[in-house]
Parts: C-alpha cells; sequence; structure tokens
C-alpha cells in the first residue's frame, strides 16, 4: 500500500511541475499517461491526505517517545496525593528540565504551543489534572516583567511514580530545587508533606509553605532526609574519615582542632580565628565516609577556596546533617560518588590531598559537620567561642569528636 501511495506522489509530482512524457512516445501514449495521471489525481483526491496525515501523526509521537514533549503519566501513582490548588492556594517550584525547553500550551488539550518555560523559570502551579486523558498542570510562568498562565504536560513538573502524604513531618529537612541543585527552602516539623516521586536519591515533595496566597511549595529532598521527615529514626554509627586518625595542628587543643585558636588568623578584623571543624591525617590517605549516608555534593576541580571536596548526608539524632571533606587529592573522588548515590561508613570517597593551597600549612584532611549542604562559600573558621557546637550565619556546625564519640549530635 505503502508503495501504491508513493507511486501517486511522484505523478502529481511530475503534473505539477510540468513535465511531459517525451514525444517519441507518442500521441497515443500520451494520451494514455494522461489519461493514468487524471485519474490518479482523482484518487488521491478522495484518501491521501488521510493517510499523509496518519503517518506525520505517528512521526510526532515517536519524536515525543524519543525525547520531546515528555510523555503523559495517566497512571501516576501519586495522583492521590497532590494537594488541592487554585489561584488563592498555589504552588511554587521549578520544571523537571535542567534545559531552557520545557513546552507550554494554550489549553489543556496540550495542542498549540504558547511558549516555553526555562530551567531558571520559578513556576506557579495553580491546577494538577492526574486522571486527565493528557495529565497536565495550569501554571503561570515569567515573560519579561509579567507572568504569562498555559498549559504543560504534567510530566514536565513529576514522574509520579511515588505517591505518600506524611500529614505531621516528624523532623525538619532541607529541600532542593532539582537533585544536587541550589537550596529552595526547609520543611518544618508538622508540615504537611506530599511525595510524589523518587529521583536518583532523592524525594520530589509538595510542602506546606505559606505566603500571600501561595500555599505550597515543591522541591526535593534527599532520601535520608525524608527517612527522618516520616519518622524512620536511622541510628548510624559514626567513625573517623581516615584511618589512625591524628590531628595535624602543633597545638590541637582537646578535641582535634575544634574550637582552637588559629594564631596567624589572630589579627583578623571579622574576628574568625576559631577553627569548626578538625584537620588531621592517618596511617593511610584515604578519606572514607565517617557514616552511611548519600552524596550531596561533589567538587571534583581545584577551583573552590576548599579545593576538591565531598559533602554527604546523615541521619542522626532526629537531623540531617553534612559532612564535609577538603582538600582532597585532585582526580581521587571515584566516579560512583555522585550526587544522589548512597554511601557506606568506610567506603572510599577520595585521597588526603593539598588542593586549595593547603601546602603552606601542610597536607590534610578539613572534616566538618554542619546542618546545611552549601559549602560553596563554607568557612573553616568563626569568632572565638565554646562548646561542642556553635551557630554562624544560619549554619550551626557540631564537633566532629563530640559526633564519632557519642553517635548523636551535641
Amino acid at each position: 500500500m505503502r508503495s501504491f501511495y508513493c507511486q501517486k506522489f511522484i505523478f502529481i509530482a511530475l503534473l505539477s511541475f510540468g513535465l511531459l512524457f517525451s514525444s517519441a512516445c507518442g500521441e497515443e501514449e500520451q494520451a494514455k499517461g494522461g489519461a493514468k495521471l487524471d485519474l490518479v489525481v482523482m484518487e488521491v483526491s478522495e484518501e491521501p491526505e488521510l493517510v499523509y496525515e496518519e503517518e506525520e501523526e505517528e512521526v510526532l509521537e515517536e519524536a515525543e517517545d524519543e525525547g520531546g514533549v515528555p510523555m503523559p503519566v495517566a497512571a501516576s501513582v501519586a495522583a492521590s496525593v497532590f494537594p488541592g490548588l487554585s489561584s488563592t492556594a498555589y504552588a511554587a517550584g521549578y520544571c523537571r528540565s535542567t534545559a531552557n525547553d520545557t513546552p507550554v500550551y494554550t489549553t489543556s488539550s496540550l495542542a498549540d504551543r504558547l511558549g516555553t518555560i526555562y530551567a531558571l523559570d520559578e513556576v506557579y502551579f495553580f491546577e494538577i489534572a492526574p486522571n486527565a486523558s493528557k495529565p497536565y498542570a495550569k501554571v503561570t510562568y515569567p515573560v519579561g516583567t509579567t507572568r504569562k498562565t498555559g498549559y504543560i504536560h504534567l510530566s514536565s513538573l513529576t514522574l509520579g511514580n511515588f505517591g505518600e502524604r506524611i500529614a505531621s513531618a516528624k523532623a525538619s529537612a532541607t529541600v532542593y530545587r532539582r537533585p544536587g541543585e541550589a537550596v529552595y527552602g526547609s520543611i518544618y516539623v508538622g508540615d504537611d508533606v506530599r511525595a510524589v516521586a523518587k529521583v536518583s536519591g532523592y524525594v520530589q515533595v509538595f510542602y506546606k509553605a505559606a505566603s500571600g496566597n501561595r500555599a505550597w511549595k515543591i522541591g526535593y529532598v534527599t532520601q535520608a532526609a525524608y527517612d527522618l521527615v516520616k519518622g524512620m529514626v536511622v541510628v548510624s554509627s559514626w567513625q573517623y574519615p581516615m584511618a589512625g586518625a591524628y590531628c595535624t595542628w602543633k597545638n590541637p587543643g582537646n578535641n582535634m582542632s575544634w574550637g582552637s585558636l588559629e594564631p596567624s588568623r589572630s589579627s583578623r578584623a571579622d574576628k574568625r580565628d576559631h577553627h569548626v571543624a578538625i584537620d588531621i591525617a592517618g596511617s593511610s590517605a584515604d578519606v572514607v565516609a565517617a557514616a552511611d549516608g548519600w552524596v550531596a555534593s561533589v567538587q571534583r576541580n581545584n577551583n573552590s577556596a576548599n579545593g576538591v571536596y565531598v559533602v554527604l548526608s546523615h541521619s542522626i539524632s532526629n537531623k540531617t546533617v553534612y559532612s564535609f571533606y577538603a582538600h582532597l587529592q585532585l582526580g581521587s573522588v571515584p566516579n560512583n560518588i555522585a550526587v544522589g548515590s548512597r554511601v557506606d561508613k568506610g567506603q572510599k570517597i577520595g585521597i588526603m590531598g593539598t588542593t586549595a593551597g593547603t601546602t603552606s600549612v601542610g597536607r590534610h584532611l578539613h572534616f566538618s559537620i554542619a546542618d546545611k549542604a552549601d559549602f560553596a562559600g563554607y568557612v573553616g573558621y568563626v569568632p572565638k567561642f565554646s562548646g561542642d557546637k556553635v551557630l554562624y550565619g544560619n549554619t550551626t556546625f557540631y564537633n566532629p569528636v563530640f559526633v564519632i564519640r557519642n553517635g548523636k549530635l551535641p
């Protein structure tokens, strides 16, 4: 059948361009040819348009399957836990794509294209319809200084592969815009939380975050943090991240340099001269995870104030905390240490190094524990303090020696 229509299409093309059979074929053959062409034109007018449209639609569907428009999530297991939304109780968040390519449509039929949502556009969600024939979300998105209203495929927001409601969060948790991206907010004890997807060691959640007409925010928490929010208390023993660990300072104090004065910094105007970490070396240069957890961040290049580093998230004392391993050797972080991956206590995550200019103070591992994961702007020193924890800015630092010895937070 496809061959038959191809023949008809060729004849139409010949007719359109005014190409005629050679006169050598004779007037009789020309007449026959003309009659055949007339017949073909009559046949084409009756059905090929339908055939052509069907084939074009088939190609479009294939393109969507191969990474164009995300396919619908009609069978979403999250359908029962999506919160009710409206213009006076909307949810704010970001689409799944990290590129500037999320398509927006004029109506919920998702047929006519309206525009595009970019990766950094904060989107407001006014309606979610997981059971529609084409599951969709009604949104507004920024265009210049205004916002446009349109519709997106629901799978542009979520995979919808998980559904669970936590009516009252049992612990606080840091929420990220997307897995491994910037901090977006926080879940607090007592918050209503709706989990709608699991992606690479993270759980996508709606959580109560009332502000004006905004009722919810949408983001991602690590699986370890989600377990705490859910009330699954995970007790994890800790160890030093290097075998035979010892402090590299000349006068480390009783806690391997935690809380100790660094004399070379004592003249600083900001008074940041007391250590909120421990600087150690060991019988081996291997650096290992101090406890079971998940990879929260990795810096493989020596282009930060802390050189090459790894950040892990852990559950302890009903809280999520982050362990920080800095100044690692360039190229020493294994490929399987990637954001969202699971790590076991004692698993190798790198090698002690001298990145970020630590040669002047000797090769060492800078190891700290804090309640925030944003170590891009991490500080290793704060003004004088006492005790096993200290708040500086909006980050609480914990004495690693206390945590390792006691298996809990101070």
